[in-house]
């Protein structure tokens, strides 16, 4: 795999001569790591400034950054680490190993990062570390909240500061320095102090505007004034912008508002109609502890440093951790004890999916044909108009967009312009909520950029409904990746965490006819665009070509896909879950919402068929994927069912028979019969449901390989008879 693989299981740090060298990595002692993921390059920087005010890639840091470099290249060492890690992955732990050495820096009369790196790490050190994150999450182990108090109170007391904002307090808008919109109940200076601050802050350019509602110049009432992103790293030099809400509430009290909610709405969810259903304001989000999955970020790289502890002496005794339980230490301080991931109800999922196909069927291929009518227009009207100035141009284009005839298909989308709804918003009137009103204007006036984008929208929310395919499998499916016909379509892709030497498997899986020609609708679309603008490259089927100015061919970013999914979502009117509360599904809902049908139509016999569909590598894997989105009552009364039937029905052959004779005689002695079969089957479910939420016993997948191929069964466990 690499250079000196022998050398570098020393405890010592490599030399020059036994320098790891890796296909993933190109330089290990490089203050930045660039990373190779397939066609793609991450790039992870080891130059920035902790806590102390030192730089990670000092010489006093020299152990601490060793660390952190050797367990991250370590995860793609087969000798350690049997399943490949993907260098996203790594990615993922890079982020966690660097706040736990910025945790351990605030505290390092304790732990002593710079002789002994993590070493120093014992069981009250690590119980500390995932209580401060599941409680206070990145910011937490960062310190940002104390580290910006400390940077803000120096300012105060350094007189050329002061005296520099004094002079020109007259230029700070009005807005800025105005006292009945401060929350008292935030403010941690006194109310002159936080003005002195404020007009510090807009002087060196830390505000943006944010419109409330309509778009003005006029500071007026509906022009708030909000940090920028970049502020901590500016100000504290923070390694990410990425804070959360107990940080961005304590920053808040700088940030000026008649309405923080509609704020929110206008900044955060800037291109939406409602607030979605699960939104949280603020001060709600800041008491909200974390989930098991989000404690994953820290529990996982503890599981790393378990793994890795005997080769590196610079991570924690390895005795230290094995004798601990990080998940249950997570939930033990208050991160709730599942994923908490969402399931799109029923009904949303239907109504968007009978919305797509509709869109599709009825539009799709005159949307297409219109789209590429107009393009090779404008483009000869271009070629004959070489030189005109931009406005000229523009008034051009949109007298040259009067004249496209539109047909007769579309007479109901009424499409009366080109430019998105979502381009220019100058002149907008936000809805009542504060949302944007994109939506509720293509609904009486399309325009030809958003019948594209809701093409796109409908298509994918049709193929990942009914192909179960992850996120970014979706975004890097190719033109031409139908295969089959008619009645027995295959969609090939690449599959995700099935990651080998930076190549990932192709597989195909089945799907219904309609995705296949909504595919093919959205390959026709880049089939002429790549005629028009002369490109020969394979285009990514969902790369969204209309927002570039010629036909480009980038991976969408999740950000562009969910953004899509929102507008369309707002376009057909998507129920509502509450008042001025919308569902907007992410893409892995899709994914989710396919595994819960698939099961529920026919229970445990089902299993190795939705496995198989979702890519899973084992059905255990996939049983725990369905427990996850079901949860709770309705799959534990699925289990008393079967359990229920499998008591009732003996087999001298059956592997579970030792466990079932428990059961029934835990049922018998219950219901004080020496029958099981004079029990009505509806009090047996009832009393095993009883069973399964005490824990008594569980009921799992299996599976086991015989001569003819991989088999798979239900088994039942018990807990020790002696417990029972």
């Amino acid at each position: 795999m690499y250079d000196g693989q022998l050398a570098f299981l020393n405890e010592e740090p490599p030399n020059d001569d036994t320098k790891p060298d890796a296909y993933w990595l190109e330089d290990y002692y490089a203050d930045v790591w660039v990373l190779k993921a397939g066609q793609e390059k991450i790039e992870l920087s080891w130059d920035f400034v902790l806590p102390d005010g030192s730089n990670m890639v000092d010489l006093s840091n020299s152990i601490l950054l060793e660390a952190c470099r050797r367990t991250l290249f370590n995860l793609k060492n087969p000798y350690y680490i049997t399943r490949d890690v993907s260098c996203k992955r790594i990615k993922y732990y890079y982020h966690s190993i660097v706040c736990v050495a910025e945790w351990a820096i605030l505290n390092n009369d304790l732990y002593n990062t710079k002789r002994y790196g993590f070493a120093r790490l014992d069981s009250d050190a690590i119980r500390d570390l995932i209580r401060i994150f599941v409680n206070d999450g990145k910011d937490g182990l960062q310190g940002l909240i104390k580290r910006t108090q400390t940077g803000l109170e120096n300012l105060l007391a350094d007189t050329k500061t002061m005296e520099y904002v004094s002079r020109n307090l007259h230029s700070i808008p009005k807005n800025i320095i105005r006292s009945d919109w401060v929350n008292l109940n935030l403010i941690t200076f006194s109310i002159d102090e936080s003005r002195i601050l404020r007009a510090w802050l807009y002087l060196n350019g830390f505000y943006q505007k944010v419109y409330t509602r309509s778009f003005t110049e006029v500071d007026d009432d509906s022009v708030a004034y909000v940090l920028n992103k970049n502020f901590l790293s500016a100000f504290i030099k923070t390694r990410n912008n990425l804070i959360g809400s107990k940080t961005k509430l304590f920053l808040r009290q700088f940030e000026m508002a008649e309405d923080f909610e509609i704020v929110d709405l206008a900044g955060r969810y800037e291109t939406i109609e409602h607030l979605p259903s699960d939104y949280l304001s603020l001060e709600e989000a800041a008491l909200v502890s974390a989930t098991l999955g989000s404690s994953r970020h820290i529990t996982d790289l503890l599981d790393v440093f378990r793994t890795l502890s005997p080769y590196i002496k610079s991570l924690p005794d390895q005795n230290v951790l094995e004798s601990m339980n990080f998940a249950e230490i997570a939930v033990h301080f208050g991160a709730r004890g599942d994923k908490h991931h969402r399931t799109t109800p029923p009904q949303i999922a239907l109504q968007l999916i009978d919305s797509s196909i509709g869109y599709i069927v009825n539009y799709g291929d005159a949307i297409v044909d219109l789209f590429l009518d107009w393009k090779m227009s404008w483009r000869e009207i271009e070629a004959n108009n070489i030189g005109l100035w931009n406005k000229p141009k523009y008034e051009l284009k949109e007298n040259s967009f009067k004249e496209l005839v539109i047909p007769e298909q579309l007479k109901d989308l009424n499409i009366v312009k080109e430019i998105s709804m979502w381009g220019n918003e100058i002149g907008f009137e936000r809805n009542e909520f504060g949302g944007h009103p994109g939506a509720s204007i293509c609904r009486s006036q399309m325009t030809l950029d958003d019948s594209v984008r809701f093409l796109f929208a409908s298509t994918y929310c049709l193929v990942a409904s009914l192909s179960a395919r992850r996120r970014m499998e979706l975004a890097e499916l190719e033109c031409g990746c139908v295969k089959g016909s008619h009645g027995s379509y295959e969609l090939e892709f690449h599959l995700r965490k099935s990651e080998f030497e930076g190549k990932r498997t192709k597989i195909r899986r089945p799907i219904p006819n309609i995705v296949a020609k909504a595919i093919f609708i959205l390959e026709r679309l880049h089939e002429g665009l790549k005629n028009i603008y002369d490109k020969s490259n394979k285009a990514l089927l969902f790369s969204v070509p209309y927002n570039a100015k010629e036909y480009e061919n980038n991976k969408p970013s999740n950000h562009s896909i969910d953004r899509y999914i929102f507008n369309y979502c707002d376009y057909i009117n998507l129920e509502m879950t509450a008042y001025n509360r919308r569902w907007y599904p992410k893409s892995h809902e899709f994914r989710r919402f396919f595994a819960i049908v698939f099961f529920w139509q026919f229970k445990f016999a089902n299993l190795a068929a939705i496995s198989w569909m979702l890519g899973h590598v084992d059905i255990e894997h996939t049983y725990a994927y369905i427990k996850e989105i079901t949860g709770g009552k309705e799959l534990t009364k699925i289990e008393a069912t079967y359990s229920a039937s499998a008591m009732l029905q003996s087999s001298k052959d059956d592997d579970n028979e030792d466990s079932l004779n428990i059961l029934r005689d835990l049922a018998k002695q219950h219901f004080q019969c020496d029958e099981i079969e004079v029990i009505e089957k509806i009090d047996l479910e009832l009393y095993l449901e009883e069973l399964l939420e005490e824990g008594i016993y569980t009921v799992r997948p299996h599976s086991f390989v015989t001569a003819q191929n991989v088999k798979h069964k239900m088994v039942f466990e018990i807990v020790s008879e002696k417990e029972v």
